[in-house]
């Protein structure tokens, strides 16, 4: 039947049908005579009312089930299992229909749609019916398809799969770094340490006892060696550079062989003098096994890998030997740099198996940025300087390096008992520096390196050196400087 009656009354009869509420006496209370008020209620019940001009005009659409206004893009949907017509907006029921499908692969549960929308079960099974939601219907509502342009409806079904697709992408990726970043926490927690895993059981070459030449260990004075970085497996021509020297790995561990050689020049008639040698790598020892910088800033070597590990090695262990030869007791404190890092620890655990039958040497290898030793009465802080893992630095003088150092030293009370001087000393820059600040001193170690793309392009130059200190119960006397020029 056609009916001229407003949009505003069907929907209000349609609201008192779903209450219960007598709509026949409510039509009679606004004019019009029971019979006709009967007709109309019935008309509507039934679902028979059909939309007349005003209707269309407005925008609104009924059914026995629902109301769909297009002005304000609302429906509302008449359910048993609800005391009240369900209110909700266009938007939000576009987007039910959209996850309930499985338009996409990735349609949500019954279960997921309540919780996500906040609707009781019941409710929602009835709101199924309704609307005639299936996981197998396209996720567009009767509305969409009737007013929309069929092209237009294509292209927006399939550029939200491939939105869907994207996102898909982007959770399984992030669930890869997390995987990744846990593996890492593992390894750092040593639940997940290959390297520990394989150097536990590795055997390393048979190796002789060194025989010691120094005999009296009463010495007054210690030294400390500092080896930092030698970026074994580098490489620089000299063709390439506007100042420096050309730079190899043959060249990288010929200077660690020098330096021994130098220490035991300079030292030489006064040995006795001397009660042990500290070894402090500053880290930088390895240019890159695999061709990069741990944060992955690409490198040039002559020699990466197996390679470059077994060089670094040989090196590294010829050293400590003649300075167990030379001083008959060595300790050695690794902290690692940002080319080598993870690296670094794995060398130097390797190293440190293959003196598993040494007398007179030690090994303290840190996983940290830093590490904190005492020599005779001397508190000592070394670090790199440049971390592997983060953008970061120990700042480059004045006030925020002095803050740095102190906020290190107030972590360590324990160990500042009885300490005359305390020294901070890093590496990194290949440079050499020491600057007195008010609670310690500062020392920046130099490095072998002669030639370097890095430091030639940056236009930084200095005299390529490794640095040694002199200390006593008092404090460090004296600064050795060897050369390699």
């Amino acid at each position: 039947m056609s009916t001229n009656l407003k949009p505003e009354l069907v929907e209000k009869i349609e609201i008192l049908l779903k209450q219960k509420k007598g709509a026949v006496t409510y039509l009679v209370e606004q004019g019009y005579k029971l019979e006709k008020a009967k007709e109309i209620v019935k008309s509507v019940r039934d679902g028979e009312l059909e939309q007349d001009d005003a209707k269309q005009e407005s925008g609104i659409e009924a059914s026995s089930k629902y109301v769909y206004n297009r002005n304000n893009d609302k429906y509302i949907v008449h359910l048993k299992s609800f005391a009240k017509p369900l209110v909700i907006s266009g938007s939000t029921h576009r987007a039910i229909l959209k996850d309930y499908s499985n338009w996409s692969g990735n349609s949500l549960t019954t279960n997921e749609i309540c919780r996500k929308y906040k609707l009781p079960q019941a409710c929602f099974n009835e709101y199924k019916k309704i609307f005639k939601l299936t996981h197998d219907r396209e996720p567009l509502s009767v509305e969409e398809v009737i007013d929309e342009d069929p092209k237009d409806l294509v292209g927006r079904m399939l550029e939200e799969k491939r939105f869907t697709i994207h996102q898909e992408f982007e959770r399984e990726d992030w669930k890869q770094t997390q995987e990744h970043a846990l593996n890492w926490e593992r390894f750092i927690a040593e639940e997940f340490d290959p390297f520990a895993t394989f150097l536990d059981h590795w055997s390393p070459p048979a190796r002789k006892p060194i025989q010691v030449e120094k005999k009296n260990k009463q010495g007054t004075k210690t030294l400390l060696v500092g080896l930092s970085d030698l970026h074994i497996g580098g490489k620089a021509t000299k063709g390439q550079l506007f100042s420096g020297e050309e730079w190899n790995t043959e060249i990288a561990v010929k200077a660690v062989e020098d330096y021994a050689k130098k220490i035991a020049e300079n030292i030489g008639k006064d040995i006795a003098d001397y009660d042990k040698a500290v070894v402090c790598i500053i880290g930088d020892i390895l240019h890159g096994l695999r061709g990069h910088t741990e944060k992955g800033t690409p490198l040039e070597c002559d020699t990466t890998r197996e390679d470059q590990f077994d060089a670094a090695l040989n090196a590294i262990t010829a050293f400590l030997d003649n300075m167990i030869r030379l001083f008959g007791s060595v300790e050695v404190e690794v902290v690692r740099g940002n080319h080598d890092g993870l690296d670094n620890y794995a060398l130097f655990r390797a190293i440190e198996k293959s003196y598993t039958n040494q007398v007179g040497i030690s090994f303290n290898i840190t996983q940290a940025h830093s590490i904190v030793f005492r020599v005779r009465n001397t508190l000592c802080i070394a670090s790199h300087g440049a971390s592997d893992v983060y953008k970061s630095q120990v700042p480059k003088g004045g006030k925020p390096r002095e803050a740095y150092v102190q906020s290190l030293l107030l972590k360590a009370p324990e160990k500042l008992v009885g300490i005359k001087q305390r020294i901070f000393i890093q590496g990194d820059k290949h440079h050499f520096e020491n600057t007195e600040f008010n609670d310690f001193e500062f020392f920046m170690f130099g490095s072998t390196v002669k030639g370097d793309k890095y430091a030639d392009h940056l236009g930084c130059s200095a005299r390529p050196r490794q640095n040694a200190l002199v200390i006593d119960n008092e404090g460090v006397v004296t600064t050795n400087h060897y050369y390699f020029e």
